[in-house]
């Protein structure tokens, strides 16, 4: 009978594992190893010290074993190793609402709102990393080096100099902590002003056009990719669990409206196939509500009636847009901005507006069993 192995080892990776054991000494001939795993599902058998696993895209406490065969004789199977820790990604995605332009999250010598709101267990477990290309000036290393805390606020490049905001990742991020998940890392990607729809005509991709790989589409995923392999180097394995989306501001026309759906769905299917998510991953969507602003406008005689009704409609497609693709597509849900509290431009919620819709998109991913 030949000798067991040792334990093998795992090293994480970008949605891989690779197993790897020391050959046994003085083998009477070349060993074919075999490699099994608990939860059953994987194996290799290879005659290197190594195998890799790949497409692990959620939390499936896998632990391997190993075995060896020289000449039909068959070594007992390894000790099981032991499991990679894993990491949940939770993407924030969209335009000024998902970026929080109008949550002040402190004013020098006046309010820190976040620490008034603080849930100490959440804001020392979850983490923060984002891309922003225009709103903020204070980058978290959270792509390549080491996380920031969840309530870390962005400083804002424009406006009032040194202004600190927060967008809903914030809320979510306790939210989802209360409900249990506590291995999160909160990963924002915004860009204020920006489209989802690429119009007809137009001349240039819309930032977020998924099947013409706009540029804030392709900063999502690539920046995805990196904070995975920046994970896997500190030891963890990582996947995205959920992924909320926050726009529609600039989409309310009559222009972009009629095309929102085919988009928000070529979105959906796009980032969860170049993601390589689990099928139980959730899509999260905040509704937009820009009905308040046309009425302001209307109001106030800042647009013709006639445009005021248009864009009023334009509104209604859009959301109608996120119902059918809650009715639709398999997981994803959503949640309505519309009630919750803003700024003066009846456009952007205010800090508290933005914890509290945060905290209810938190709740329904949490609800909806993200894996």
């Amino acid at each position: 009978m030949l000798t067991a192995l040792a334990a093998p080892v795992v090293a994480p990776g970008v949605q891989t594992e690779t197993v790897s054991w020391q050959a046994p000494e003085n083998p009477s001939g070349t060993p074919t190893y075999t490699v099994t795993s608990s939860p059953e599902g994987r194996s290799c058998v290879t005659t290197t010290t190594s195998c890799l696993m790949s497409g692990i895209n959620d939390a499936t406490p896998w632990r391997y074993s190993v075995t060896y065969e020289i000449e039909s004789d068959i070594s007992d199977p390894s000790p099981w190793s032991l499991r990679v820790p894993t990491k949940k990604i939770v993407v924030v995605a969209g335009q000024s609402n998902a970026a929080g332009i109008g949550a002040v999250a402190a004013v020098p010598e006046w309010f820190d709102y976040l620490q008034m709101t603080a849930d100490p267990p959440a804001d020392r477990s979850v983490k923060l990393a984002w891309n922003q290309p225009v709103d903020a000036t204070q980058i978290v290393e959270g792509l390549d080096g080491p996380l920031g805390v969840l309530t870390t606020p962005q400083i804002r490049s424009w406006g009032v100099p040194g202004q600190q905001y927060f967008g809903p990742e914030i809320g979510a991020g306790r939210a989802l902590y209360d409900a249990g998940s506590h291995n999160l890392v909160m990963f924002k990607s915004v860009f204020s002003g920006s489209l989802l729809v690429t119009a007809p005509g137009q001349t240039t991709l819309a930032p977020w056009d998924p099947s013409g790989r706009g540029f804030m589409f392709k900063k999502t995923i690539n920046g995805v990719r990196r904070l995975e392999a920046n994970l896997a180097s500190q030891g963890f394995l990582a996947y995205v669990g959920a992924f909320i989306w926050y726009q529609g501001e600039f989409d309310t026309n009559p222009i972009n409206a009629p095309l929102y759906q085919a988009a928000l769905e070529t979105l959906i299917t796009q980032s969860r196939s170049l993601l390589q998510q689990s099928p139980l991953a959730v899509f999260a969507i905040i509704k937009e509500d820009m009905r308040p602003a046309y009425l302001f406008q209307r109001e106030n005689s800042l647009c013709a009636l006639s445009d005021c009704r248009a864009r009023l409609a334009a509104n209604r497609t859009v959301r109608s847009a996120d119902d059918w693709a809650v009715a639709n597509l398999p997981h994803v849900v959503a949640v309505d901005s519309r009630g919750f509290s803003m700024i003066g431009d009846s456009v952007h919620l205010d800090m508290k507006g933005e914890m509290n819709v945060g905290r209810l998109v938190g709740a329904a991913i949490a609800a909806a069993s993200m894996p």
